[in-house]
């Protein structure tokens, strides 16, 4: 039974950390000051700076 409930413990520890990451991460990757210091080239296509550049949402940003 110990093992049962360590086991459940640790999966939602594990749970909570992963959502927790995800959320901070995609907070933090769509804000502005972080894409001009760290992505500058994503920043310009959101803008849809340039000739024939094409616009990128909020969805896709990241396209290697």
């Amino acid at each position: 039974m110990a093992f049962v409930a360590l086991s459940c413990a640790t999966v939602v520890m594990g749970g909570a950390i992963y959502g927790y990451d995800i959320s901070t991460a995609g907070g933090v990757s769509s804000m502005e000051s972080f894409l001009r210091d760290l992505l500058p080239e994503v920043l310009r296509r959101m803008a849809g700076a340039g000739a024939g550049a094409r616009r990128v949402s909020n969805y896709c940003k990241f396209d290697s």
